[in-house]
């Protein structure tokens, strides 16, 4: 974590889930719901070139998502 004049910036690079979602059901399934099983979710790491990794040149929605606290300052 930094500051940057009257911000403080998080990295927060490192291991992510994703899951495609082509069909773009995601937020009717409840994706986003701190509780949603996204245990079969694959990850990657970020910052990444998309088109470099297995999903290659996917056109679409894709869900994201990382566990992190947020300092009470």
């Amino acid at each position: 974590m930094s500051t940057h004049g009257a911000r403080t910036v998080m990295d927060l690079g490192g291991d992510w889930r994703y899951h495609l979602d082509p069909e773009n059901v995601g937020e009717k399934r409840g994706f986003f719901a701190p509780d949603h099983d996204r245990c079969e979710w694959k990850k990657t790491k970020v910052p990444n070139n998309w088109y470099l990794t297995e999903v290659g040149d996917y056109d679409g929605v894709v869900w994201f998502q990382r566990d992190f606290e947020v300092p009470a300052a």
